[in-house]
This record gives C-alpha cells, sequence and structure tokens, in this order.
C-alpha cells in the first residue's frame, strides 16, 4: 500500500487554489501564522486543520477501504 502524506496533500492543493495565506485564514479560520508555518514547513497539520484548510478550498477527503 502507498503512504499518503496528508500535509503534502494540503500544501499543494494551497499551492495550486491561488489563495493568498491571508485569505485562507479568513476562509477557514485558522491564523494566517499558522498557515504560514505550516507553508514553510515548520509545523505540521492537525486533522482538524487539514479538514478545515480543504473546506475553505471546497475540496475533501475521501477514505476507502483497502483491497
Amino acid at each position: 500500500m502507498k503512504d499518503i502524506n496528508l500535509d503534502n496533500l494540503v500544501r499543494d492543493a494551497v499551492k495550486k487554489s491561488g489563495l493568498s495565506q491571508y485569505r485562507l485564514a479568513i476562509n477557514s479560520g485558522i491564523s494566517h501564522a499558522a498557515i504560514s508555518r505550516f507553508m514553510t514547513r515548520n509545523q505540521t497539520l492537525t486533522l482538524r486543520s487539514a479538514g478545515r484548510l480543504l473546506a475553505a478550498l471546497n475540496l475533501r477527503v475521501k477514505l476507502e477501504p483497502g483491497e
């Protein structure tokens, strides 16, 4: 099974969105400072924060049973 790094997936989604960190902070309710630390790889995300960022980007993660 392939390991998936949620932090990297969310970072890529943020970059592709074109939203500023400031706008993402407003939309997600996560502080701009926390988003900045996350994007510079100085902090990892909690599952709750990842969900809030993805919701602000209008994205979701779907978990399915493995084969």
